[in-house]
């Protein structure tokens, strides 16, 4: 790696975004807690028996809420939630590499990083053995439990 490409502020904001996961991941699993848990109350459901799934649907990123009889219970737009959790870890970014993320990407891409990454396939997320959640990748070939860090690795920056 060249003085040039550490300092190039793209590479900078790829190695921070990835050093910065296990942050995320914590961010990211309270927000879905909240949300189920705010779910299954609107709902008069159990939130340990609600699934959501992830998928594109046109040009937007959608949430929906199933319940354990496979109702729909809710929906959100998941793109614009992902945007707030997008722009939280980006407030911790040194200025020189927030700045250059925001002129490159804007707000509008960050959407296209998440439609992106679910092209093809749709993300069923629900809670596991444990209370943790469990992510399972669900394309026309089958369904495959991933590890969430598989799916980051699909944005592309």
């Amino acid at each position: 790696m060249s003085i040039f490409d550490k300092l190039d502020p793209k590479a900078q904001f790829k190695k921070l975004f990835f050093k910065r996961l296990p942050q995320i991941r914590e961010d990211l699993s309270m927000m879905l807690d909240s949300l189920f848990l705010e779910t299954a109350d609107k709902h008069q459901c159990n939130p340990f028996e609600t699934s959501l799934v992830l998928l594109r649907m046109q040009n937007h990123a959608v949430g929906k809420f199933f319940d354990h009889h496979k109702k729909e219970v809710g929906a959100f737009d998941a793109g614009a939630l992902i945007q707030e959790l997008f722009k939280k870890q980006l407030e911790t970014m040194p200025e020189i590499v927030k700045g250059y993320v925001l002129d490159e990407l804007g707000t509008e891409d960050t959407t296209k990083m998440i439609l992106k990454a679910l092209k093809n396939r749709r993300l069923l997320i629900h809670y596991g053995e444990g209370d943790e959640f469990v992510f399972v990748e669900v394309t026309k070939k089958g369904n495959k439990v991933i590890d969430l860090d598989e799916f980051f690795n699909t944005f592309e920056f």
